[in-house]
């Protein structure tokens, strides 16, 4: 791999991360600006219109491959193109409507779902303009990868968040309350359209390389994702487990391995939503993300969640914590299943980090 020479290496790292093998240091990975960039006479390209920045397949590639070729990926860390249509867009799939924000493109299909009579409308359009533009990007960035980058299955978001672009928020969970059959039978069919997504696109990229990415740049042997439910922010541990619950459970029940993308906030509900996510067989383990964002995720009240999350067995990925954090990490926490990720000014403090957390792993 161009842009990595010990590929290799971090795809071992990787197995046994999965595999739960007992861990000789830490799993790490770290990024940071190249000392030397890689010369590929190429410069960064600016998008003629707003659209172009998700849809222009060439000028994605080009600013792909520079920053790739000016960065360090050190441990795990790995070249990743992310095809980012914005978060759900499986619902585009079913019909909605997508417009383009500042920094996503987002969808909207409330019109479509004014009356549950509607709902057997709903069906996945294989003539939809983004399912035909996702199977164009990956066929396309696939194709020009040439072993040097890894391409990731894209953004398929929550269920029960796509749910909400065909209700609106407010009115789903009002719908959870006064018609509750009828949500329910919404998100299988949405779990549908997703698994089927994954299926299609995942087959794509296993034509030119092995394995499976995501968009929190894990690589797995077999497949994996992060399945996620943006909603439970917002909802009771009742209304959690009756709604977003069976739909995660069948993601991951689909998948080889998975991680829940936990947005925690240092809260009953939310302490409540993890105990019953660590009850899955079928999850691997948790992203976990401190909110709010300027919470740092080495702060002493995460560590209970922490030990929860490792006492049943579940892997453990962190990133956003303080400089001095990322020591007091690793010589708290179980190495076994711990993966933490960050970001250096330099490729040589990047360097000096992953010898640290060596030292500190021993």
């Amino acid at each position: 791999m161009l842009f990595k020479q010990d590929c290799d290496t971090a795809k071992q790292s990787f197995t046994a991360f999965w595999e739960d093998k007992p861990a000789k240091s830490c799993f790490f990975a770290v990024t940071a600006p190249r000392s030397r960039p890689i010369d590929l006479g190429l410069e960064i390209m600016e998008p003629a219109r707003h659209e172009d920045r998700w849809l222009d397949k060439a000028l994605i590639l080009n600013n792909s491959l520079y920053e790739f070729a000016h960065t360090y990926y050190g441990g795990m860390a790995f070249p990743n193109l992310w095809i980012d249509l914005g978060p759900g867009v499986p619902a585009a799939f079913m019909g909605a409507s997508h417009f383009f924000g500042d920094g996503s493109i987002w969808y909207d299909g409330e019109h479509l779902l004014k009356d549950w009579t509607d709902a057997d409308k709903l069906a996945f359009n294989y003539e939809s303009f983004m399912w035909k533009k996702l199977l164009e990007l990956t066929q396309y960035y696939c194709a020009n990868s040439n072993g040097n980058f890894r391409v990731s299955i894209t953004d398929l978001g929550g269920s029960l968040d796509i749910a909400a672009y065909f209700r609106g928020t407010q009115q789903l969970i009002y719908d959870m309350i006064d018609d509750t059959g009828e949500v329910k039978r919404l998100v299988e069919r949405i779990d549908r359209v997703w698994i089927e997504t994954f299926q299609k696109t995942h087959a794509v990229i296993n034509e030119y390389m092995d394995g499976c990415t995501d968009w929190l740049n894990l690589w797995c042997p077999g497949t994996c994702y992060a399945v996620q439910c943006d909603l439970a922010a917002v909802l009771s541990p009742s209304l959690f487990e009756e709604f977003a619950l069976p739909s995660l459970i069948r993601q991951t029940e689909f998948l080889d391995r998975s991680m829940f993308h936990l947005h925690m906030y240092d809260k009953p509900a939310q302490s409540a939503q993890l105990d019953m996510m660590l009850g899955v067989k079928s999850l691997t383990g948790f992203a976990f993300i401190a909110e709010s964002y300027d919470k740092d995720s080495s702060d002493d009240r995460w560590f209970k969640y922490y030990r929860r999350i490792q006492d049943e067995g579940k892997r453990l990925m962190i990133d956003r914590f303080s400089p001095a954090g990322l020591e007091k990490l690793v010589k708290t926490l179980s190495l076994d299943g711990l993966y933490i990720r960050t970001e250096c000014q330099t490729e040589g403090k990047a360097i000096d980090l992953m010898e640290k957390v060596e030292k500190w792993s021993r």
